[in-house]
């Protein structure tokens, strides 16, 4: 039996130059436009305690406050507090977190109401 040679085709190729990606920090919205935002997600569903986002569990609350994305920056945010409170005559939970790249506050209102089986 004869030995094969084995010929490496890697060699001859030539290694990828990556060109590098400049940093691009996150830039914060202008205020109008930030102030506008804001504006809007109090009228929106877990804006105020008049509308609150209905869950069907507490486990479902902090995941779901921390993948909204920041409304200045659109950063991600982080859970400062999570509380029970009665609020207009319900329990709500109340849910304060605030952006880990520039620092804006938040509040989330959640009503915890299991699926009904049918």
């Amino acid at each position: 039996m004869r030995a094969v040679p084995v010929v490496s085709s890697l060699r001859n190729v030539s290694p990828r130059k990556l060109e590098p990606i400049p940093y691009r920090p996150r830039q914060p919205l202008p205020s109008q436009l930030a102030q506008a935002r804001e504006r809007l997600a109090r009228i929106e569903a877990g804006g105020s305690p008049s509308r609150p986002i209905d869950v069907e569990s507490a486990s479902q609350i902090e995941v779901r406050a921390e993948s909204t994305p920041c409304l200045r920056c659109q950063g991600p945010n982080r859970v400062d507090e999570h509380a029970a409170e009665k609020l207009q005559g319900r329990a709500l939970r109340v849910v304060r977190v605030h952006c880990h790249h520039c620092g804006a506050r938040r509040v989330f209102y959640f009503r915890v109401s299991p699926a009904v089986a049918v």
